[in-house]
Parts: C-alpha cells; structure tokens; sequence
C-alpha cells in the first residue's frame, strides 16, 4: 500500500474516533443533565418551606348553610408552596357522613390543576362501594388519541402542573338536617401525591382540616292552618264538655271568589278554658300553595261563615308554608241551619228537621238541629233558631 493511501486510512480513522468521542461525550452530558435535574428537584423539594398539602373548600359554612335535597360540592386542593415539585399524579379517599349526605349522580369531577382536554380525562379508579368513603385518583399520563389532544391554554394537554389548584370536585345531595362531616384519610396508606423524581409520597402534611357542614330542613312549602271562632249557642262553658263540631273549610280566590282545590274536612272542639271552638290539629292544606286567600267555614249546623271578612269586606288571609295561625277569635258562628240547602238560610226546612228532632232520644248526640252540641234537641236549639230564623249565611 503506497504511503499516501495510508495517511488517508489513518485521518479517516483519526475523524471517525473524533466523532464517537464527541457522542460519547453528549450521551455522557445527557445523562449528567438528567441526573443533576432530578437532583435539583429532590433538592428543591427539601429546600427550606418547600411543602405539599391538600385542602377541602366548600360554599357551605357556618353561616351559608346547606339544605335537604339541594345538592352541592366540595372541592380537594392541592398547595405545592415555592412549586418545588413536578407533580404527576393523586390518589385521595374522603370519608363523609353517611346518614346525612349521598353522593351526587356524578360523583367526582376533575378540577383544574392537570390541563386534561376532553376526551382525554385520567380520571379513575372513583370508588364509591363503600358508604361514607369516596376514593379517587388521577394523574398525568395521557392516553393515546388520534388525533393528537390540541394544548389547552398553552399547556401540553395531561402534563405534569406545579403550583396549586383544584384537583377534584365532589358531588353531594343533603338526605337529612344535621352538621355533616367531610374530611381526607391523609395518612400514606391511603392518600399520596406523586412528583416526578421522587420515589415516595410528597404530601407532606397528614393534617388535612375536615369540613363541618351545616345543613338545615327543606322549606316546609305546604301550609297548615289552626284557629279559634265563636259559636253563639256555646260560648258558655258547661260541666259536661259539649260535642265536637264537624266543618268544611274551603279556600277561594282572592279576586274571582273561585274555590281553590276541594274543601278540607275538619274537627272543632270547645275549649275548656276560654269557650272558644278551636281546631283539634292543625288542618293541612294539601295541595294549596301559600299565597293569598279567602277562607270559608261551614259547621254543621250552622250557617257558612267567611272568615276572613271584616265589617262585610272581604280580607284575604296570606298563608305561607308550614304553621299559620290566624287570629279569627271574634269571628262568630250562627246556628240554625240544620238542613244544608243551597238557600244558605235559615228556613222552614230548618225548623221542621229541628220539630222532628225535638226531644227525640234516638236522635240525641247525631242531629244536626243540636246547635249548640249538648248532645240532645230542646228548647235552647229552638231559640237559637227562632233568632236567626231567615238570617243568611255569607
């Protein structure tokens, strides 16, 4: 081999050494850089006030109380302080008050610390099996989706995030009134945040502050209504208690006088006390709405009578819902209408039931022409009658 093709062979030779040298040395610059990265973060994550806690939030307090059957959320944070770490994952198990909270149709929602565009949620393992626990965990890891997920808000869609923020929202629905109680198992066993190049936990404080949740009844929206009147043949107060009085209470429109619902069946007994007839318990209004109305009473007995009008104008009674108790004290009741004839008026029908009952024995306890329910037809019901005789009911 001549001289010169040798010379070649070796500065080939000479270039080609350069050039695994020079790789040699970025692999080894590579694997350096890795290491040192991976330090800084190890030591970042150690440096002074550097920490990882979780935190719960939610709009329900001590003063903006919650309420049966009005769902509402809580949400888990994360703090990572001085972002010291990468973090890439979370696994958290929440305990809540079983006898007074359900969880929502959708339990857990992701939050807004990992950028997860749709169709690409690392949401899962939602473990709901057992009451009053709920565990979640989500992480960084993105699925494969063709096509490529597009950045959401100039992130790479499911990074790693530093920083702090929402990590998970939960879904409640109060069951019962009470103070519930929402709080994180914080302890490793159970609840652990990941950071790229840590191989353990970096939660680095089990004392997670629980909620106490206030949480009151629903809205009683159904009205109840309990009152006294005046019966005029019974105001005074015999040895013998008197009778019960059976009546029907109807609602009306304020304004066009139109009967709302179907009249309600009632019970009125005298009260030993101040003589007045008072409901026996109060009369749920099934089905009416709170609002404004008229109110008609029909006693047995007795002519219809509106309660709600004063000195002949008719003013309408606001019931709200839940316990009404209006004040109808003065609101006296007419005896004498013994037959109930769409007269509404004491009549000759009347007094011919009250002549057939009169002193009758079988009838004693059950005639309508007892007027004032002494439990027997004499001379003190054809009084009562001979004074209202021809008077009409409202």
């Amino acid at each position: 081999m001549k001289i010169t093709e040798r010379l070649g062979l070796l500065k080939l030779a000479k270039r080609n050494w350069t050039m695994l040298l020079v790789v040699g040395i970025l692999l080894i610059s590579l694997v350096a850089t890795v290491f040192l990265v991976q330090r800084q973060q190890q030591m970042r994550g150690k440096a002074a006030g550097a920490s990882v806690t979780l935190a719960m939030s939610s709009a329900v307090n001590s003063t903006n109380h919650a309420m049966v059957g009005t769902p509402f959320t809580v949400n888990v944070s994360i703090g990572n302080q001085t972002d010291a770490y990468e973090i890439s994952a979370a696994n958290v198990v929440v305990t809540y008050d079983s006898n007074l909270l359900d969880l929502g149709t959708n339990p857990v929602a992701l939050g807004s610390f990992f950028p997860f565009p749709s169709g690409t949620e690392m949401l899962n393992k939602v473990d709901t099996a057992t009451a009053g626990r709920v565990s979640f965990a989500l992480g960084a890891a993105c699925p494969t989706v063709i096509p490529a997920p597009t950045p959401v808000n100039g992130q790479t869609p499911c990074s790693t995030n530093r920083g702090s923020g929402i990590l998970a929202t939960l879904n409640f629905v109060p069951k019962a009134a009470g103070t519930a109680n929402v709080a994180i198992i914080a302890d490793s066993g159970n609840t652990a945040i990941a950071a790229v190049g840590q191989t353990a936990t970096v939660l680095t404080s089990t004392a997670v502050s629980p909620l106490s949740l206030p949480i009151d009844p629903a809205p009683v929206t159904t009205p109840t209504l309990s009152f006294s009147v005046t019966v005029q043949e019974a105001i005074t107060i015999p040895t013998t208690p008197r009778g019960t009085m059976a009546a029907n209470l109807t609602l009306l429109n304020p304004t066009t006088g139109a009967v709302v619902g179907s009249p309600f069946s009632i019970t009125m007994s005298q009260n030993r006390t101040s003589g007045l007839y008072e409901t026996t318990s109060p009369v749920v209004l099934t089905g009416i709405t709170p609002g404004s109305y008229r109110v008609m009473l029909d006693g047995v007995g007795h002519l219809k009578k509106e309660l709600t009008k004063v000195n002949g104008v008719s003013t309408p009674v606001n019931l709200v819902g839940g316990s009404n108790t209006p004040d109808w004290k003065a609101q006296q009741l007419f005896g004498g209408d013994a037959i109930k004839d769409t007269a509404n008026t004491v009549n000759a029908l009347d007094f011919g039931k009250l002549a057939g009952d009169f002193l009758n024995s079988a009838t004693q306890g059950t005639s309508t022409a007892d007027f004032n329910f002494d439990g027997r037809v004499d001379a003190l019901d054809f009084g009562a009658l001979a004074g209202n005789f021809l008077k009409a009911g409202d």
